[in-house]
């Protein structure tokens, strides 16, 4: 079984500032392992997964 968080807010920033905000230092605080969201595939590139 797993477990999921799931939060949600809003900034007063265009989608496109926001996304750059929320991804630019993203490697300094998702910690990435067993539960990670990024997947390797067959061909070494990453890809996004649905929890």
């Amino acid at each position: 079984m797993t477990s999921a968080a799931i939060v949600s807010l809003r900034v007063a920033a265009s989608p496109e500032r926001a996304f750059d905000a929320f991804t630019r230092d993203i490697d300094a605080w998702w910690r990435a392992g067993l539960s990670s969201m990024a997947e390797q595939i067959s061909d070494g590139a990453g890809e996004l997964a649905d929890p």
